[in-house]
């Protein structure tokens, strides 16, 4: 084999073999795992306690992924269902701080807080 063809089997194979490696580097992060889901935990301990077949494991993981959507959407509902009396709570919570909890010259510091919801954490009932 002649120099040239020698050092273009090398090349071809470090470059190979550096790919391979970074696609084993890669791989675990580019992988999305499967959020396994708010019942996870009751799918393992039910397949476990029962000894589930694979198939059976299979029909309960459908079960419970057809439940969790119509959960989904009950929840949905019902937050558009009350979606003023919560509004109208937050707004009662909001004045019954000012009222009662703070001192009358921090209300202008609260109402720029509770508009911004800076340093509420985000969930500040709304300001009226």
């Amino acid at each position: 084999m002649s120099s040239e063809k020698l050092w273009i089997v090398i090349l071809a194979l470090v470059c190979f073999l550096a790919g391979a490696a970074g696609g084993v580097l890669a791989a675990p992060r580019l992988l999305a795992r499967p959020d396994p889901g708010p019942f996870a935990n009751f799918q393992a301990r039910l397949s476990d306690t029962f000894d589930l077949s694979a198939d059976r494991r299979a029909a309960l993981r459908s079960v419970m992924e057809e439940y969790e959507r119509r959960l989904e959407k009950v929840e949905a509902r019902f937050v558009e269902e009350t979606a003023d009396e919560r509004a109208r709570l937050g707004l009662e919570c909001v004045s019954t701080i000012k009222k009662h909890v703070l001192p009358p010259d921090r209300l202008q510091e609260f109402d720029s807080m509770a508009e911004g919801r800076l340093s509420l954490g985000g969930n500040a009932p709304t300001s009226p």
